[in-house]
């Protein structure tokens, strides 16, 4: 689902929600940008972009497997689940976090994703945390894979 252009009140009609939670819920965003592009100011400037770098960092995460997490959050009314990427996936590999969303936006039950922040997707809709999980790590294994096996650096 796309949100650009709707108004609050079609976003809370759409989702059911009292348009008051989708204020809160934006500011809520907003807050969690301002701190992102803070975040990235006082982060190194050294950013992971070379080509061996990128598939040595490909490698520890397929080595470390469980950089995915899935979660029913616990404070009501934020999201039905929460997917959280450990920095080093969505540091190294940003583009696959934006993918991940298209991706969760086809699955059956799945109303609305949005990427909060570098790390954090939040998902509206019936859908099981246990599929987003299994879709999600199924997909990044065969993409790191695939970020392994490349020899050229204009397939990164």
């Amino acid at each position: 689902m796309r949100l650009e252009g709707m108004s609050i009140d079609q976003i809370a009609d759409h989702l059911g929600l009292p348009v008051e939670r989708i204020q809160e819920t934006a500011v809520r965003i907003e807050n969690h940008l301002s701190n992102a592009v803070l975040d990235i100011a006082m982060m190194d400037e050294r950013a992971i972009e070379s080509f061996e770098e990128r598939r040595t960092q490909a490698r520890r995460l397929l080595q470390i497997g469980r950089f995915i997490d899935v979660e029913v959050p616990t404070d009501s009314g934020y999201g039905d689940v929460h997917v959280g990427f450990r920095d080093l996936a969505s540091h190294t590999f940003s583009e696959l976090v934006d993918e991940s969303v298209a991706l969760m936006l086809t699955l059956p039950g799945v109303d609305c994703a949005i990427r909060e922040d570098r790390g954090l997707v939040v998902v509206w809709g019936g859908v099981s945390p246990a599929r987003i999980e299994a879709e999600l790590r199924i997909w990044w294994r065969r993409r790191l894979e695939d970020l392994v096996q490349v020899t050229d650096p204009d397939g990164l």
